[in-house]
């Protein structure tokens, strides 16, 4: 994937979804493989569920922001992340989650539809600085 790909996506998550990632929580595959069997097999979503959606959507935005941070003007070392499968698993993640939370916004609580709302400032950050 490369970088006009990977702005596109972001762009793409950001328009469509308008949800992205808040929270405190790091970004966790295991956490996320978890929430991801529940929508696969249609069980019915906790707030807290949600809450850990909305923090997993976070922890993606803060190790693309410390990649690129690590990265700094070394497009090459920026490239080989992107192009790497824990990239297109948690780019997959934020996009299943983002996708499954905007289908599902009239189920959230004031507090996660708050949180979110916090979360788009660091998803616009993320995508202005690509």
């Amino acid at each position: 994937m490369n970088m006009k790909h990977l702005k596109m996506f972001f762009i793409a998550v950001g328009l469509f979804c308008l949800t992205a990632c808040s929270g405190s929580a790091s970004y966790n595959p295991e956490k996320c493989e978890q929430l991801k069997e529940k929508i696969r097999d249609k069980q019915p979503l906790t707030e807290a569920d949600f809450s850990e959606m909305i923090d997993q959507m976070e922890g993606v935005c803060d190790l693309i922001t410390k990649k690129q941070t690590e990265a700094g003007d070394d497009k090459a070392k920026y490239k080989e992340f992107a192009d790497s499968n824990e990239a297109r698993d948690a780019l997959g993640y934020l996009l299943g989650f983002g996708f499954y939370i905007d289908s599902h916004k009239s189920e959230l609580s004031k507090s996660n539809l708050k949180k979110l709302e916090k979360a788009m400032e660091k998803f616009k950050k993320l995508d202005d600085n690509n």
